[in-house]
């Protein structure tokens, strides 16, 4: 089984993100600031993390470097509401496997987890 954390800090985004990703077959988990993320990221070591840019304490972008540095290889898909091509460019070079842009549509993130759950099985 599969474990997804979602880091954001809209506890509305994260009952949401929740409640889609119920129906599948994974164990979940939240965090409502970067710091919180990036303490279950490293005990728990989750498969995906849905990682928001802007959070409190620490951003989504010194999430995943640290999580580099420690050599955690969670697939990590960003929200945020920074659209500009600077910020989806620096998310996906930090090593981001998706960045989604907020507002986004609820069928798009279900289709990037699955993409993201199908390529951890190929590899």
């Amino acid at each position: 089984m599969k474990s997804i954390l979602i880091a954001d800090d809209e506890p509305h985004l994260r009952f949401v993100l929740k409640e889609i990703l119920a129906s599948g077959d994974y164990n979940l988990y939240e965090a409502c600031d970067g710091e919180e993320a990036l303490k279950l990221s490293i005990e728990i070591k989750p498969d995906i993390i849905v990682l928001d840019v802007a959070m409190p304490k620490l951003t989504g972008y010194e999430v995943v470097k640290k999580l580099i540095e420690r050599n955690i290889k969670s697939k990590v898909i960003m929200l945020s509401a920074k659209a500009q091509k600077s910020d989806i460019k620096k998310g996906l070079e930090l090593g981001a496997y998706y960045y989604m842009i907020k507002p986004f549509d609820l069928s798009e993130f279900s289709d990037i987890i699955n993409k993201a759950t199908l390529d951890m099985e190929r590899h």
